[in-house]
């Protein structure tokens, strides 16, 4: 999968921990296979277990989101929507997150938490050990620094 010019290799190893900590939480078996045939050219789930049939969704920010950032989040209920109807039948949807305050874009009384809870859409946060997180922080820091002003 192609990764936007903004992702960093920490925000990759931090996937990598959220999803491990996520299979083990649900007991799901997530499928690297599952990736050799995408549902569409741009459409690819951050992981799937096709037995259990569960999509899921990581976003692994420290943090409060600002607007792209909740965009992001925005995008990817909606596209629990579009891939549970190409795959067909019901679909277990979730999002994690790495941090609380990330995750209240969801958990809150906005649109999109209400949408998201309509869809059934199960939100986990998966917490980040401490070395990872910082650098996590360290990534978030590097890219406010380059955005033009």
């Amino acid at each position: 999968m192609t990764n936007h010019a903004s992702y960093s290799s920490a925000q990759h190893e931090a996937e990598e921990a959220m999803l491990s900590g996520l299979q083990t939480k649900l007991g799901l078996q997530f499928e690297k296979a599952a990736f050799l045939n995408p549902i569409s050219e741009t459409l690819q789930p951050d992981a799937i277990d096709l037995k259990r049939r569960v999509l899921v969704e990581v976003y692994p920010h420290i943090g409060k989101l600002n607007g792209a950032q909740s965009q992001k989040i925005r995008s990817d209920v909606i596209k629990f929507l579009f891939t549970g109807e190409k795959l067909g039948g019901s679909w277990r949807k979730v999002l994690c997150f790495a941090d609380n305050k990330a995750a209240q874009i969801v958990n809150g009384k906005s649109w999109i938490g209400k949408a998201a809870k309509e869809i059934a859409v199960e939100v986990y946060v998966v917490p980040l050990p401490e070395k990872l997180t910082k650098k996590v922080l360290a990534a978030q820091k590097r890219k406010k620094k380059k955005k033009p002003k």
